[in-house]
């Protein structure tokens, strides 16, 4: 187990001795939903196995999640933390991931449930682990997408070159101008997505690289990734913001949503 794996799993157990002296006093409040996600985690992570020569292994390739929701207010706010990103599957992973283990292709489910059962792992959750046959997991493997989805982009605001885009798969660059070059006039990426050089406001604000779209076959979805643009990338999503961070990993797109790049806005639509 490396550095951060041992001092996770030390963290962890000093937090549950503490919990647990907390509430043989004082008694407890009901955990909330990102205390179950991280319940739910601690409960993979301790399901790791040595293999020896210094290998660990996780020995399971589904994971279901039962978790408490009394009402319709109840299951909205605790699947809006289970259905946000980064995804349940990913945080899983990423837990194994840091105590050492390469993950297995996992299926995960999460259920809800108005009352909880006597042999749950906690009052708030509960979660089980299985090693599904094969031809289980190839069935569940099928509901990804073998071909990529159509995406339309649609210009809301800015001046480009096109008022629609139509792409399937692949990586989309969205900047400023079609072709952008160094300052030594060397070529560093073509904009599949261009807004046209003009001293409009709103085009001024988008960065020549400004972001990409990719497509990710493992999770059959479409990520919106920012590149480090002078004035950020984000979403928009039922009226509501959603950011979207620097880096490589991105966030995933819905159909409907509009994906604000500097003060530009293109819609999307996915299938």
């Amino acid at each position: 187990m490396g550095i951060v794996g041992k001092i996770r799993r030390l963290e962890t157990k000093i937090a549950r001795a503490v919990d647990a002296a907390v509430e043989s006093v004082a008694g407890r409040e009901p955990r909330e939903p990102i205390e179950v996600v991280h319940a739910v985690l601690d409960a993979a992570a301790a399901q790791i196995q040595t293999a020896g020569r210094n290998r660990r292994v996780f020995p399971f390739n589904a994971v279901t999640v039962h978790v408490l929701a009394r009402g319709k207010a109840a299951r909205a706010r605790a699947a809006a933390v289970f259905d946000s990103d980064p995804p349940l599957r990913a945080r899983i992973e990423g837990r194994l991931r840091d105590a050492g283990c390469e993950p297995p292709p996992l299926r995960v489910a999460v259920k809800y449930a108005a009352k909880p059962q006597a042999h749950w792992m906690l009052p708030e959750c509960h979660v089980e682990f299985d090693r599904e046959a094969a031809a289980e997991t190839l069935i569940a493997e099928s509901l990804v997408p073998d071909q990529p989805p159509r995406l339309d982009l649609i210009i809301v605001t800015g001046d480009a070159e096109k008022k629609s885009y139509a792409f399937t798969g692949g990586q989309i660059n969205i900047g400023r101008r079609s072709d952008v070059l160094d300052k030594r006039r060397r070529f560093l990426r073509v904009n599949h997505v261009t807004f046209r050089e003009s001293e409009n406001e709103i085009n001024r604000s988008v960065s020549r690289s400004h972001a990409h779209i990719m497509w990710v076959p493992e999770s059959g979805e479409y990520r919106v990734c920012d590149d480090r643009s002078a004035q950020g990338t984000s979403l928009i999503r039922g009226g509501r913001p959603v950011p979207v961070p620097p880096g490589s990993r991105g966030t995933r797109l819905q159909n409907g949503d509009e994906i604000v790049v500097g003060q530009a806005r293109i819609r999307v639509k996915v299938g």
